[in-house]
């Protein structure tokens, strides 16, 4: 990552070690990928059970060299471990981020962007809740740069059921049959 910093103009040193804390030592923000990854057929609930253990140690190893760390859980179950690592360390809420609401909404935005024939850079769309199954969407607070999506779309009475549904199973994992996000978006502009 360090070879993007010219490109992106950074100038953050980063770290990454495994099992070695003490490389870590003073950090200002720790990014926990820690735990088993899914295996075929496997939900993110599957994995509580080990991941649990496993980002507890990390998050007690992190705190031991870097106390005033801001830790951000990319770890599965997102949700579950980013409140494992809350109620393990005892440190202020504000310090603790889950990234599955990004993830999720740069999803969401990316299905519209399709649909709708514009770029996702240009959408402003927030997906709100747990990651995966079930979250909302913000339907005031989605723009094709300051317009709102709505105005880009014919009436319809269930809209924004069917563009959560949609962001809903662009999101899950493993992928639904194909054709499902797609036939879900058609009805959200319709």
């Amino acid at each position: 990552m360090m070879q993007t910093a010219a490109l992106l103009g950074f100038d953050t040193r980063i770290t990454g070690s495994t099992n070695d804390y003490e490389k870590t030592s003073g950090s200002d923000v720790v990014v926990i990928t820690s735990g088993i990854p899914r295996k075929p057929g496997m939900t993110r609930e599957d994995l509580i059970g080990t991941n649990a253990g496993i980002v507890k140690t990390v998050c007690e190893n992190i705190l031991r060299y870097s106390p005033d760390a801001i830790i951000i859980i990319i770890s599965n179950p997102m949700d579950t471990m980013t409140y494992l690592a809350l109620q393990a360390t005892g440190i202020p809420k504000n310090r603790i981020i889950g990234m599955g609401g990004t993830l999720d909404s740069s999803r969401f935005k990316y299905q519209l962007s399709q649909r709708l024939g514009c770029s996702a850079a240009d959408l402003n769309a927030v997906v709100i809740g747990g990651h995966g199954v079930p979250y909302s969407r913000r339907p005031g607070q989605l723009e094709i740069g300051v317009v709102e999506v709505t105005r880009c779309m014919p009436a319809s009475a269930n809209r924004w059921s069917a563009a959560s549904a949609c962001a809903v199973k662009s999101a899950t994992n493993p992928p639904l049959p194909s054709g499902t996000v797609t036939a879900d978006m058609q009805s959200v502009t319709r």
